[in-house]
């Protein structure tokens, strides 16, 4: 199945994430009550994604509760949101972690130093800001209800996830990776049966706007994180192999080249040495053609160096996996 068919089909899904995104934002609008989970899983969520080096922690003692530190850059930027809005949070130095409470109910029971974070929080409101202002994804968060002919993985609610691997370098790669979590048992399914059950489910399967009668939120969110933190891991290997493969394909091209380019050389200087050994041509025919050979020796070294360049460059990969698409899949 192609990139575009899954960006098209994904964004035009009913949308999972984007359900608790807009749940937040509709909060700050109209001050209804959001849910603990969905407060957490929007902040950890942004931070993940958008400013790495946040250091996000579970908290030993409280569930709705995360330890944050953001980094350097992620605590500028909410820095300048705070005077912008005339309001303060620990949150924005970068020297030290913050309890955060999602849950107002039991900030009573905690006595360490703390912060509550409610819709109303700055913390929530900044995210809301820099999410607006985002431009629009080109993928989307589905759920998608499909029935299969032929079973390859027990029934029931799973979270789907899909990554570009893109790395160039001597060569270029570029393809998707699928993963596919049981929500019940979290239990992940091979890559080939991952790849084949999603692809399946978008050509074959249905909007599931009742996602919610299926499975726990919170169960959800877990095996996202788990397929999340395995597809990660596996892209940093990844990466760190085509790192080392490129090295090694480039230091082979770079000897390759300059042993083709010894080997012209001396074909070249050879030439020059039988020509001057030769009594049968004059010393201006002589000169004309040592001239010639010499300028093609030039000619090589120019080429060479040009050609070596090249390769350097090329030892700097550029490797990235951005997420295409992720949601829910019920097979029945």
């Amino acid at each position: 199945m192609d990139q575009e068919n899954i960006e098209k089909n994904a964004a035009n899904s009913i949308a999972f994430q984007e359900l608790i995104t807009n749940n937040i934002i509709n909060a700050n609008k109209t001050q209804r009550y959001i849910r603990p989970i969905d407060l957490r899983f929007y902040v950890e969520d942004y931070l993940t994604e958008k400013w790495q080096g946040c250091i996000i922690k579970n908290d030993a003692i409280y569930k709705d509760a995360l330890i944050i530190k953001l980094s350097h850059k992620a605590a500028i930027r909410f820095s300048d949101y705070l005077k912008k809005d005339g309001s303060r949070s620990s949150l924005q130095f970068d020297n030290q972690e913050t309890l955060c409470l999602f849950d107002a109910s039991i900030k009573d029971d905690v006595k360490r130093s703390k912060e509550v974070i409610s819709y109303s929080h700055p913390l929530i409101k900044w995210i809301t800001e820099e999410r607006l202002n985002e431009p629009s994804v080109p993928y989307g968060c589905s759920s998608i209800k499909y029935h299969p002919d032929n079973v390859e993985a027990p029934l029931g609610m799973y979270v789907y996830y899909i990554q570009q691997w893109k790395a160039k370098g001597f060569k270029k790669e570029n393809q998707l990776k699928y993963y596919v979590c049981n929500v019940d048992s979290q239990e992940c399914l091979e890559p080939a049966i991952a790849e084949k059950i999603v692809s399946d489910a978008y050509m074959f399967g249905e909007n599931n706007q009742r996602w919610n009668e299926y499975c726990d939120l919170r169960d959800a969110y877990d095996a996202l994180d788990l397929i999340r933190n395995n597809a990660n891991e596996e892209y940093q290997n990844y990466e760190k192999k085509f790192e080392d493969d490129n090295r090694g394909v480039c230091e082979q091209q770079k000897i390759s080249l300059i042993t083709t380019a010894a080997r012209k050389i001396e074909q070249a200087e050879q030439s020059i040495e039988t020509i001057k050994s030769n009594a049968g041509q004059t010393s201006q025919e002589k000169e004309r053609y040592i001239k010639l050979q010499e300028s093609i020796i030039k000619s090589i070294q120019e080429r060479l160096k040009n050609q070596i360049d090249d390769v350097e460059q090329k030892l700097a990969v550029q490797c990235e996996n951005p997420e295409i698409c992720l949601g829910l899949l019920y097979i029945e």
